[in-house]
């Protein structure tokens, strides 16, 4: 056993032992009961404050996270708050690029069609300035479930497993699919 650890062994057992010698009769020697009450009463303080500093840590640190958790659902919210919005507004959109599709034969169906394009265009001006994108599928692109929902396998003259069609644009917003672009798939 260490000579430290015998000493504070002796304290417990009301005997203090000098650094000289066990049979020194200096002061150090001598503590009374009171003091060595005192001691383990700071000893017992000193454990009682280490446990209640870990413990306030602990909770200091829990609420820290619980602050940045809360800072990004709530950038996270606002991000994507317009994504209801957008789905309601998609079909519309839709329609829009429908009507813009018609051919133009007299004047008053070229101006209504230009008065539909000039909409369009300004539509998705708008939807483009607060991050929304279109995702568009060209073919032969190679399929990819992330981006593209498959409506049906074709046969093609293409690599299996690429897009054969586009039959329906997808959307999202800040990197978020909103709805998928519904294409064929080659087999």
């Amino acid at each position: 056993m260490s000579e430290k650890a015998t000493q504070e062994e002796n304290v417990v057992n009301n005997e203090e032992v000098c650094e000289c010698n066990e049979n020194c009769e200096c002061e150090q020697n001598e503590l009374s009961n009171e003091e060595i009450a005192l001691r383990a009463e700071l000893d017992k303080a000193n454990e009682e404050f280490a446990k209640l500093k870990d413990a306030y840590l602990r909770a200091n640190a829990d609420f820290e996270n619980y602050k940045k958790r809360l800072e990004k659902d709530k950038q996270s919210a606002v991000l994507y708050a317009q994504e209801g919005l957008l789905k309601d507004l998609i079909p519309v959109l839709d329609a829009l690029e429908n009507a813009s599709n018609f051919e133009a034969d007299d004047e008053f169906s070229k101006q209504l069609k230009q008065g539909i394009d000039n909409t369009l265009s300004l539509f998705k001006n708008i939807l483009a300035k607060h991050g929304i994108k279109e995702i568009v599928a060209n073919e032969g692109d190679e399929f990819d479930p992330s981006y593209h929902e498959a409506m049906m396998h074709v046969e093609a003259e293409l690599d299996p497993n690429c897009v054969a069609a586009m039959f329906q644009k997808g959307y999202m917003i800040n990197d978020r699919i909103i709805r998928a672009c519904k294409v064929s798939v080659s087999k």
